[in-house]
């Protein structure tokens, strides 16, 4: 019999790089999918916002875990987790941004904040949000890569590290990899 259960994931920056916003998109099957966005993340830290996924566990559970990372650094360039089927992910960016309009990513390159130091910096609000809500409503899982959890995640959770080439997945007794790419560049305005 097949019992619900819930786990934290958290993320820690090993790019070297501070991430403008990294988002991350779980699908259990059919039945559970959460998704969350983490802004301004520096290199080597972990934010302490954690997501919280639900999956089955138990006798006769056939669901799958499947997970999609994207971020955006600060220059505009957008990064991905890519499996061997990452062709479709394309695909969908492409379809999302389209069906959006390409508006909301001109629109958040050029939304600028005053830092603590003086300086205007662009916030990439609205890009990877756009791509996650567009990741999440379809029901494919191409591009997405498969890491199962087990009970022994519950009181444990996942750890998803990004480097600059990759993506680990650490549970309490798996490990995986995917590849972690740059799939597209937003042009950013300088605030004058």
């Amino acid at each position: 019999m097949a019992t619900k259960k819930f786990t934290t994931v958290r993320i820690k920056n090993e790019t070297g790089v501070k991430l403008a916003s990294v988002g991350i998109v779980h699908k259990y099957s059919d039945e559970y999918n959460q998704q969350k966005e983490w802004l301004n993340v520096p290199n080597g830290t972990s934010p302490d916002e954690k997501l919280i996924v639900e999956y089955n566990t138990g006798f006769l559970t056939t669901g799958r875990d499947w997970w999609k990372i994207v971020a955006m650094t600060e220059d505009g360039r957008i990064f991905q987790s890519a499996p061997n089927n990452f062709r479709g992910f394309i695909d969908d960016v492409e379809n999302v941004l389209n069906e959006c309009g390409w508006d909301i990513v001109k629109l958040a390159a050029d939304i600028t904040i005053k830092t603590e130091v003086g300086g205007l910096v662009a916030i990439p609000i609205g890009v990877v949000t756009a791509i996650l809500t567009g990741l999440s409503n379809s029901a494919s899982t191409a591009g997405f890569k498969q890491f199962f959890l087990e009970n022994k995640d519950v009181d444990h959770g996942v750890e998803i590290i990004l480097k600059a080439n990759e993506v680990e997945f650490k549970a309490i007794e798996s490990t995986a990899t995917t590849p972690f790419v740059s799939t597209a560049t937003v042009e950013k305005k300088v605030a004058a």
